[in-house]
């Protein structure tokens, strides 16, 4: 049972270099809140048809009942700061949520 609805977030994933992430998605450790196991993904060449832009995604492949939940993801130790704060409903149907147009690939070296 989650003791919240909606349900925040908050943890910190330090990411190895850009350079080194699978274009399949690169997930973050799982961190388990709320009694449900959540995990980041990047996507450090887009997802799917979005070619030109890093995409991440906020996932939770197990959760079984509809929970709305609301987080931030933002980059940190760059010399400029990207942050997105959004409100989703996760459910077994759609278990991940995120930015398809995050970052733009040819901006990357500012934000890492």
């Amino acid at each position: 049972m989650i003791d919240q609805e909606p349900y925040s977030l908050h943890e910190t994933w330090e990411t190895p270099l850009i350079s080194e992430m699978s274009a399949g998605g690169s997930p973050s450790p799982v961190w388990k809140i709320g009694g449900k196991n959540w995990r980041i993904v990047i996507f450090p060449k887009g997802y799917k048809e979005e070619k030109n832009y890093l995409s991440i995604f906020l996932m939770s492949p197990k959760i079984q009942a509809a929970h709305k939940v609301e987080f931030v993801i933002r980059t940190q130790g760059g010399s400029k700061i990207k942050s997105e704060q959004c409100s989703y409903t996760f459910s077994q149907a759609v278990p991940n949520r995120g930015f398809f147009q995050f970052i733009p690939l040819n901006e990357l070296d500012q934000y890492t």
